[in-house]
């Protein structure tokens, strides 16, 4: 066994502001340019220039819409290219991301709303049913993505997609002053086993330490999956201990089984995580073709599966 040194947090760390994600992108968009940065299983990418500047467009469009630095903002919605721009429009605008599961409902979506306090959600229209009979707190205006909320309450102001751009990135005004490693950038639930899901603050720093340590296995040449959907800190997380080393994600979607090895290969990943029985559903399954031809080199395992060598092979 090997031991290494975790993140050593100094004054330099806190200075630089080498832990805070636009900074980070604004850098790696100049350098790195046409490199893949993001890979959607449905086929598009985004180079570490379009991500910077998808980012840009999109933050511009949510200052449009009146969001300022340090407001919260609820994000609803399944994992895809839309949820991700969110994210990172939110983040380099210096605005709050607050994602929600897709799957709340009923009294534990009304707390998750009274908890985060914000005037503005953006959601998958199909979803929007949900917050009938449930009370929306501090909610002003509903952003619905691809379309649906006609039986939203009259209190609410319901705007179609396309305000969210993305709009040019030059329209995009940086947050004065800037934005430092202890700002808060999101605010993720916990799962609620003990009682109603608590809202854990997350700041750049925090979050660049998290996922620096534990991604310290990745170099430039990889391209890491996350099986965990977007709406739990180790999707985002990524993005934090992925483009300081101008490796790539592949957004393969929350862990099926079934499809895991095809969305592997399409995507081309090279690295990921398998938590809890996530690698024992694999090697129990019966066996696909091509599922040993995959890129597939780097594999964390939380905790090891009952036959590591079986599934090395």
């Amino acid at each position: 066994m090997t031991s290494r040194r975790l993140l050593t947090l100094t004054p330099a760390l806190l200075d630089d502001r080498r832990s805070v994600l636009p900074c980070i992108l604004e850098e790696q968009a100049r350098r790195l340019g046409d490199r893949p940065l993001v890979v959607f299983d449905g086929g598009d990418t985004w180079s570490y220039a379009d991500t910077w500047d998808i980012a840009r467009g999109t933050a511009a469009a949510l200052q449009a819409l009146g969001v300022k630095r340090g407001d919260r903002v609820l994000v609803w919605m399944h994992d895809g290219p839309t949820m991700v721009r969110l994210m990172l429009g939110l983040v380099v605008l210096g605005a709050v991301h607050a994602p929600v599961n897709p799957a709340y409902r009923g009294a534990i979506l009304e707390h998750v709303i009274g908890l985060v306090d914000a005037e503005l959600l953006v959601a998958d229209g199909a979803l929007l049913d949900r917050l009938q009979g449930v009370t929306t707190g501090a909610l002003r205006t509903v952003v619905a993505v691809g379309g649906g909320g006609g039986d939203l309450d009259r209190n609410l102001e319901l705007l179609d997609e396309s305000v969210l751009g993305p709009l040019a990135p030059e329209r995009f005004v940086p947050p004065s002053p800037p934005i430092e490693p202890w700002d808060v950038h999101s605010i993720f639930f916990t799962s609620g086993t003990t009682g109603p899901s608590k809202a854990v603050l997350s700041t750049h720093l925090h979050i660049f330490q998290m996922a620096m340590d534990g991604l310290h296995f990745l170099d430039e040449s990889d391209r890491y999956a996350s099986p965990s959907s977007f709406f739990h800190i180790a999707g985002p997380y990524v993005f934090w201990g992925i483009a300081p080393k101008g490796a790539s994600v592949a957004m393969i979607g929350p862990f099926r089984t079934r499809t895991f090895w095809e969305r592997i290969r399409r995507t081309r990943t090279t690295a990921t995580i398998l938590i809890g029985a996530m690698a024992d559903f694999l090697l129990k399954a019966p066996a696909q073709p091509g599922e040993k031809d995959t890129g597939l080199r780097k594999v964390l395992q939380q905790p090891l599966t009952h036959d590591p060598g079986g599934f090395a092979e």
